[in-house]
């Protein structure tokens, strides 16, 4: 699984024990809750700097569209 989904189904279904609940239910492995925390830190990472430039993009076309 990618951290994005890991992250995504941590958020929604409510932490990460009732992530594992869920994976239980599923009959998938148990992940440990540091191995979730760990993946939920680097999808946050990968996030940030995503949105960072994204926004870098946005503001020059921005700056370039109120100069034109």
């Amino acid at each position: 699984m990618n951290n994005e989904f890991i992250t995504a189904m941590i958020g929604n279904v409510g932490g990460p024990k009732r992530m594992n609940n869920l994976i239980t239910i599923l009959d998938l492995s148990f992940i440990n809750s540091r191995s979730l925390k760990t993946m939920e830190r680097r999808t946050g990472q990968i996030v940030e700097k995503y949105a960072e430039k994204t926004m870098k993009k946005e503001s020059i076309m921005a700056f370039e569209k109120e100069t034109m």
